[in-house]
């Protein structure tokens, strides 16, 4: 699997922005544009652009979008491509595979009690205790559970804490310091950390 990082995304200037949206399809432009706020715009159009360097690898230089029953994106033209696509305030991942993936990336966030009896188990509540960084335990546990909910394409309503991490397999994380990637597959396989810059973008 190749996860296609960036998380530079506050050194973009406004006229870098424009011209990456004004590279959208017209379909993803428009989505784009209905973002109120500029984090958001900017959150759509690199996660897109990000996807197109990633094909690009591949050999495919024009693709669309379908989405599976669950809401799952895919591209109905290269049926043994899979991918898949998250984003935060630190930067934007897409994982790229030949099998099915699920990826999330997300900021290190302080831990509420209210929202720990929503999503974690009785276990991972007590590997979250049990931390010298609850917080950074916390949105580990997160993150492993919405890349592998990502990954069967269900979604994360009603699955989070039903989802027991210390079970799952096939998981990668990559702890970055201010935030985590996890990476999930349906079957084992290595994970290469692409860093890209904003000229793989533009390109």
């Amino acid at each position: 699997m190749l996860v296609y990082l960036f998380d530079d995304l506050d050194s973009i200037s406004d006229d870098e922005l424009s011209r990456l949206i004004s590279l959208l399809p017209e379909e993803r432009r428009r989505k784009a544009l209905r973002y109120r706020f500029r984090r958001d715009r900017l959150a759509c159009a690199v996660a897109y652009m990000l996807l197109k360097h990633a094909l690009r690898s591949r050999g495919i230089g024009s693709f669309a979008f379908a989405e599976a029953p669950g809401g799952k994106p895919f591209l109905p033209d290269h049926p043994g491509v899979h991918f898949n696509l998250s984003h935060s305030v630190s930067g934007c991942v897409c994982a790229l595979s030949d099998r099915e993936v699920g990826i999330d990336i997300q900021d290190i966030a302080q831990v509420r009690e209210n929202v720990l009896r929503l999503v974690c188990c009785e276990s991972e509540l007590a590997a979250i205790a049990a931390s010298d960084d609850p917080d950074r335990e916390f949105t580990r546990i997160w993150c492993m559970k919405e890349a592998y909910l990502k990954m069967l394409g269900t979604g994360i309503t009603g699955g989070l804490k039903a989802t027991d991490t210390s079970a799952l397999k096939n998981l990668t994380v990559l702890d970055r310091g201010g935030y985590i990637i996890a990476a999930s597959s349906e079957e084992a396989e290595d994970v290469t950390l692409m860093h890209t810059g904003l000229e793989d973008l533009l390109k």
